[in-house]
C-alpha cells in the first residue's frame, strides 16, 4: 500500500454500501448517520453509487483531504491503530487496484459492490434500551406509549423491501460480493437475510466472509437450523451482541432469556462447525459500564471466551491451522448523549479505575493466561479511556434518570431492584467524591 493512501483514503466509498432499514444508505456503518448518501427508496444503487456526494468523497480522500463523515475514523486512529478505516484497507488491499478506475469528478463507472452490509430490517425479538424502533420493531408499543402523537404515523415493521424490491437490485451483484456483514434488527430471524444465503449456496459463492452481529436467541428459521445454512460457508464471524448477563442482561435487553442463550451458544461451542471467528461484541454505556468485569468472569466461567491464546475448541481453527480465541470485544455508545458513560459522574469512573488496577488479579485466580489477560485488560482501559473523554454532565445524567424511569413505568420494571447498589436518581446527578 503506497504512503500516501494511508492519512484519510478509505475503500469503502470505492467497493462499500451500507443501508439502513428505511433505506438511508451510507459508504459504512460508522459514518454520520446524520449524513445519507443517499436513499434507495428514491434512487437506484447506481444513481446513489455514483451520486454527487459519494463522488465528491472520493475526490477528497484522493487529495489526502479529511471528510467530515469519516470523523470517528480519524478520532480513534489517534490512540488506536484499529478503525474501520484501517481494517477495511487492509481486508481489501488486493482491491486498491480499483482508484485507478476512478474519474477527474470521482465516478467510478463500474458499481461493484464486494462488501455488503445490509441492515435488510428492523424485525427483532428483543428491545434493548439502547436501541429503538428504528432497528427493532419489538420497540413499537414502547415507542407509542412514550410518545402518543406518533400513533398511526409509525408501523413497527419497517424493511427495504417495503417500498422498493431491494432483493432485485442486488442480484446482478452476488457474483461480486466478497464479505456480507449481517446486522440488524435481528438476522437470525429476518427473512431477507436467508434468501440472500440461499442465494449465495445456490450460485456456489460460499467462499466469502459472513460476519454477524446477532443476539443469537433464535437459531432455527422456519425449522432449520441456521447450522444448516452456515455449513455452506468457509469463513463464518459470529459476534454475539450482549449488554449484560443474568438478570441486569434480561433488563438492558427485553425479551431476552439469558439461560436460553447460554445454551445457544454452548451449542454452537459443541457443534462440528468451523468458524473463523466466534465471540462477543458488547455495547457500552452508562447501563452497563461497571457490570462489564462482571460480564468478563460469567464469560470465563461459562466457557464462552478462552482462557489461553492457543487453546484448541471446538470451534475450529484458522485456515493456517492456527488455533484463535473466542474472545470479547466493546464498542461504545455515542447517541443518545444520556447512555453514553463519558457523561457519568466522576465516582463511576473513579470506581472503574479501581476495579481495573486489581482486575489481573482476578483472572489469574480464574486460570487466564497471561496473554488473554493482558487483551482483556486492553480492552477494559480502551473503554476507561472512552469514559474520561468528557466530563460530568448533570443535565445529560438527568435525561438518563428521566427516559429510565419511563420506560421503567411502561414496562412495569425497577432500576433498583436490578442494580440495587446503585441510587437512581441520586447517584447520577450528584457528583459526590467516594
Amino acid at each position: 500500500m503506497e504512503k500516501k493512501y494511508n492519512n484519510t483514503l478509505c475503500l469503502a466509498p470505492w467497493l462499500s454500501l451500507h443501508t439502513w432499514p428505511d433505506g438511508s444508505t451510507f459508504p459504512c456503518c460508522v459514518w454520520d448517520a446524520d449524513d445519507p448518501i443517499g436513499n434507495i427508496n428514491d434512487s437506484s444503487l447506481p444513481e446513489i453509487w455514483n451520486g454527487d456526494k459519494l463522488r465528491d468523497v472520493r475526490k477528497k480522500m484522493l487529495k489526502g483531504e479529511e471528510v467530515k463523515s469519516c470523523d470517528r475514523c480519524y478520532k480513534l486512529e489517534k490512540t488506536e491503530p484499529n478503525s474501520y478505516r484501517i481494517k477495511i484497507n487492509k481486508d481489501f488491499e488486493h482491491r486498491f487496484n480499483i482508484i485507478e478506475k476512478t474519474d477527474s469528478d470521482g465516478n467510478v463507472e463500474d458499481m461493484v459492490i464486494r462488501l455488503w452490509d445490509f441492515r435488510l430490517s428492523n424485525f427483532c425479538n428483543l428491545s434493548c434500551r439502547s436501541c429503538g424502533l428504528d432497528l427493532s420493531s419489538s420497540w413499537y408499543s414502547d415507542t407509542i406509549e412514550l410518545q402518543p402523537t406518533l400513533k398511526g404515523k409509525v408501523k413497527a415493521l419497517i424493511t427495504v423491501n417495503d417500498k422498493v424490491s431491494f432483493m432485485d437490485m442486488i442480484e446482478d451483484q452476488y457474483e461480486h460480493v466478497e464479505e456480507i456483514y449481517f446486522a440488524g434488527g435481528e438476522p437470525l430471524i429476518t427473512p431477507e437475510h436467508f434468501t440472500i444465503l440461499e442465494r449465495l449456496i445456490e450460485i456456489g459463492n460460499t467462499d466469502i466472509r459472513l460476519r454477524y452481529s446477532t443476539n443469537y436467541t433464535k437459531v432455527k428459521y422456519k425449522g432449520k437450523h441456521i447450522f444448516e445454512y452456515w455449513k455452506h460457508f468457509s469463513n463464518v464471524q459470529v459476534l454475539v451482541s450482549l449488554d449484560g448477563v443474568k438478570e441486569q442482561g434480561e433488563y438492558i435487553r427485553k425479551g431476552l432469556n439469558y439461560n436460553t442463550l447460554k445454551q445457544n451458544i454452548h451449542e454452537l461451542r459443541d457443534s462440528n462447525l468451523t468458524f473463523s471467528t466466534v465471540g462477543f461484541m458488547v455495547t457500552f454505556g452508562v447501563l452497563n459500564y461497571e457490570h462489564l468485569f462482571d460480564m468478563v468472569i460469567e464469560f470465563i466461567e461459562q466457557d464462552m471466551i478462552d482462557k489461553t491464546k492457543l487453546e484448541h475448541t471446538k470451534y475450529g481453527t484458522h485456515a493456517n491451522d492456527t488455533p484463535r480465541n473466542r474472545e470479547v470485544m466493546f464498542s461504545p455508545i455515542y447517541r443518545p448523549d444520556n447512555l453514553d458513560c463519558s457523561y457519568l459522574p466522576s465516582t463511576f469512573k473513579k470506581r472503574f479505575a479501581r476495579r481495573l488496577d486489581g482486575f489481573a488479579d482476578e483472572l489469574k485466580n480464574l486460570g487466564v493466561d497471561k496473554y488473554v489477560s493482558n487483551d482483556i485488560i486492553h480492552k477494559l482501559r480502551a473503554v476507561y479511556d472512552h469514559s474520561i473523554q468528557n466530563n460530568y454532565d448533570k443535565e445529560i445524567m438527568k435525561s438518563f434518570v428521566r427516559a429510565t424511569t419511563d420506560l421503567d413505568r411502561i414496562r412495569k420494571e425497577k432500576f433498583e431492584d436490578i442494580f440495587p447498589n446503585i441510587n437512581l436518581l441520586k447517584d447520577y446527578t450528584e457528583d459526590s467524591i467516594i
